[in-house]
């Protein structure tokens, strides 16, 4: 009888289990969707935002980049390292981090910042993007906030993102990086690689 109750107890226990973790990943679910929908709203949106981290903005050509870049380094804001690279030192109240820029064009101009951050003696590279976030929030409460753990990957970390009219802002913790994207932008990009994948396809 003591063996069966043991049984039933585990099953139950089981089942509660089982349950719960289902709940779980219905509710990521949810929040995944949540994001897609709200990403695809950004990309149909008005260019509204163009302000990004340090100044730099959406539609800037290259030179307007780079000049800007020297202008920061005039007021000593970024620094200059032995292999004659520009990074700004990112502070939090646990440690300093490099971080540098790379800035990607469409048609000569800017519609995405990425600032990778690298690794530190004190800080890892998770903790100094959760700062990153952390930071961003106390900057910006009028950001919508979405974490998305896509179904198979739940052995790695989730994606964190902040979405405001067309500015979507990615935290990434594998990549190590923050990048701040021009959605409309980007869904022009997206166009035009199917239309160039077509064009292959027919080809075929």
């Amino acid at each position: 009888m003591k063996h069966f109750f043991a049984i039933c107890m585990a099953v139950i226990t089981f089942a509660a289990c089982n349950t719960s973790v289902n709940q779980e990943l219905q509710k990521q679910k949810e929040w995944n969707n949540e994001y897609f929908a709200a990403a695809e709203q950004a990309e149909s949106s008005p260019q509204i935002v163009n302000d990004l981290f340090l100044g730099f903005r959406f539609g800037m050509t290259p030179n307007e980049v780079n000049q800007h870049i020297k202008k920061l380094r005039k007021e000593e804001k970024i620094h200059i390292d032995q292999s004659g690279h520009y990074y700004y030192l990112f502070h939090t109240d646990l440690g300093d981090a490099k971080m540098t820029f790379s800035p990607d064009y469409y048609h000569d101009s800017l519609y995405r910042m990425k600032y990778n951050f690298e690794n530190g003696q004190v800080l890892s590279g998770r903790v100094i993007v959760y700062k990153a976030m952390e930071l961003f929030d106390k900057a910006n409460a009028d950001y919508k906030s979405y974490i998305v753990q896509l179904e198979g990957l739940e052995d790695f970390d989730p994606d964190y993102y902040q979405i405001k009219h067309n500015l979507i802002v990615h935290f990434d913790l594998v990549g190590v990086c923050m990048s701040y994207d021009n959605a409309p932008v980007i869904k022009q990009i997206k166009m035009d690689k199917k239309r160039l994948q077509d064009k292959t396809l027919s080809d075929f």
